[in-house]
């Protein structure tokens, strides 16, 4: 199945401007991640915030942090000590605080999705500590989703007032998540690093790309939550 898919980057450029603004949805609370670099400074796709043992992280995808942001390569987790400053959330929904870190989790083998696998792509950080108890973060699902089951791509999509989108599993295993939308005409740009949520808005997944499916409709490629499990401290 996904190697049927037309995959796409899904960054953010100029998005906020063409969307506008929407309702909030307090189960789906994501940002707009500016990532500060000693190469440049990268506005691109989408960063939510995990929930682990007291700590909050921020989690996109590390795809971003290259051609797909604009750089000139794509820059991996072996480069991130050398060229990593900060990333800075800004909230897409009234009433959530702007958040700030500068202490990336190093993760050496972190760069885009291939074929096969899409383990690899994945940005986390170690947000700064705050007084703000509005800071709304998702806790991770333990297990994965089976075939068949109902997820949501929780993200600021264009064309659509509702912040979370169903989708039906396609794929579900410990390299990746597939999904085909029920909104045949979903347009995906800018939601790359956004969350996959089951029915209980736990995350299954980072959302990594997308597009048309050969047999009609659009489906979405997450790495599987368990990649951001195995990077928390144990």
């Amino acid at each position: 199945m996904p190697h049927h898919l037309f995959i796409v980057c899904l960054l953010f450029c100029g998005a906020q401007e063409a969307m506008g603004s929407k309702e909030p949805n307090k189960k789906c609370s994501v940002y707009r991640p500016t990532f500060e670099l000693t190469v440049g400074t990268v506005p691109a796709g989408t960063a939510f915030v995990v929930s682990d043992k007291n700590r909050l992280y921020a989690v996109s995808a590390q795809h971003l942090i290259g051609k797909a942001g604009g750089l000139s390569k794509d820059y991996t987790g072996h480069d991130m000590k050398a060229i990593f400053l900060s990333v800075e959330l800004n909230p897409m929904q009234k009433g959530q605080p702007r958040l700030r870190s500068a202490l990336w989790v190093n993760i050496p083998e972190a760069r885009t999705m291939t074929h096969q696998s899409n383990t690899q792509d994945l940005f986390m950080a170690v947000l700064e500590k705050t007084q703000d108890n509005e800071i709304q973060a998702f806790s991770l699902a333990k297990s994965k989703p089976q075939v068949g089951d109902t997820v949501y791509l929780c993200a600021e999509v264009f064309g659509s007032e509702e912040w979370l989108h169903k989708a039906r599993v396609e794929v579900s295993d410990d390299h990746e998540l597939v999904y085909k939308f029920e909104n045949k005409h979903i347009e995906l740009q800018a939601t790359s690093g956004a969350p996959v949520l089951n029915e209980g808005f736990q995350v299954v997944g980072v959302n990594l790309g997308g597009g048309d499916s050969i047999w009609g409709g659009v489906f979405g490629v997450a790495n599987p939550a368990a990649t951001i499990i195995k990077h928390l401290p144990k």
